[in-house]
């Protein structure tokens, strides 16, 4: 199996390469081969499961009796992100369980709001059904907060926490010691393009919207994030973006100046206060802290530090210096080094 592209950093790029042309041979070629290794892929590892909220869908690799691992993505990516480290993870012993949660991958948007704590409950749905009894719960940036939800919930069924870059400090903190002004243009460069909102009468139309047809190799990631929205129409992840109040600079300032009036996804994961979700932590922790120059509007850094000195045995709090959000993938050994620390933890 490939190496899957990573999502959030590479479709920025991609998207403007291909001019919607169903007629070009070119644009079918690479459709078909994109779909052969999509299902390859799906066929060996992918699932999905019906809970109380959503069909959800799920990838599952590695040995059952192995310490499981249940991986939440970050807003805008998909379960398929953790292919990126399968090999080094697996090495560790680990059961990796990765989850699309609402509108994200093959997993549609519920038709009524739901909270990051419903995501929590689907989680725990899905470990009853797999008879896991406890598992390292981690996640990347919004999925950070989704596995705090979870630890917040579920205390009993978590072996250990690596939260990377969310889930560890309040979300609005940062945000509300700058000025609107400031907020708002960070927020510019932080918009997502406005193609991730349109949507397409076929799955094939939608494919084209992002393919790059310079590169003749399998974009099978794209069609992992094709799915039909709440509109009866083909999209990538385009139900996320209005449920997270992320569709515009406006949106995300109105969400953060009055969160509970931002729709539930959005508004639960701001309004997360971690340092009174683990105010009676139990399990080790593994806290990833990127820090780069410029990003005061995500500095979690003081939270992080108050809540390692709540914790100081339990909690490591490993800072990546020159660092951008997705530092996972920015600093891959650095992660997989982290993970092995957690799992020593949690084995002493």
């Amino acid at each position: 199996m490939k190496n899957i592209i990573l999502i959030v950093s590479t479709f920025v790029h991609l998207i403007g390469y291909c001019q919607i042309d169903t007629t070009k041979a070119v644009y079918k070629e690479l459709y078909d081969l994109s779909l052969t290794e999509y299902e390859a892929i799906e066929s060996e590892i992918g699932y999905h499961i019906q809970t109380d909220n959503v069909k959800m869908h799920y990838i599952s690799l590695g040995d059952s009796t192995d310490m499981p691992l249940i991986w939440i993505p970050g807003t805008g990516s998909s379960s398929w992100e953790i292919l990126n480290f399968k090999d080094s993870l697996m090495s560790m012993g680990l059961q990796i369980i990765s989850i699309d949660y609402y509108g994200h991958g093959q997993t549609p948007m519920p038709k009524e709001e739901k909270s990051i704590y419903h995501i929590a409950d689907d989680i725990k749905f899905l470990m009853d059904s797999l008879q896991i009894k406890k598992a390292i719960i981690g996640g990347w940036s919004r999925g950070g907060y989704i596995a705090s939800a979870f630890y917040d919930t579920y205390p009993e069924s978590v072996l250990g926490l690596m939260l990377v870059d969310g889930g560890s400090a309040n979300a609005l903190n940062p945000r509300y010691k700058m000025n609107r002004d400031t907020l708002r243009e960070k927020y510019k460069e932080a918009q997502i393009p406005k193609d991730l909102l349109v949507t397409y009468n076929t799955k094939f139309e939608a494919f084209c919207a992002l393919a790059d047809t310079s590169n003749k190799v399998s974009q099978a990631w794209i069609l992992d994030g094709l799915k039909i929205g709440l509109n009866g129409k083909w999209g990538y992840t385009s139900d996320v973006w209005q449920a997270v109040a992320n569709e515009s600079v406006e949106s995300m300032l109105n969400a953060v100046e009055s969160p509970t009036l931002a729709p539930l996804l959005s508004s639960s994961t701001y309004l997360m206060q971690p340092l009174i979700v683990y105010r009676n932590l139990s399990v080790p922790m593994i806290i990833i802290d990127p820090v780069s120059e410029g990003e005061t509007w995500q500095n979690y850094t003081p939270d992080n530090s108050k809540l390692k000195a709540m914790h100081p045995e339990l909690i490591e709090h490993r800072i990546y210096e020159n660092t951008q959000h997705h530092a996972h993938f920015q600093r891959p050994q650095q992660f997989i080094n982290d993970m092995k620390l957690l799992i020593e933890k949690i084995n002493n």
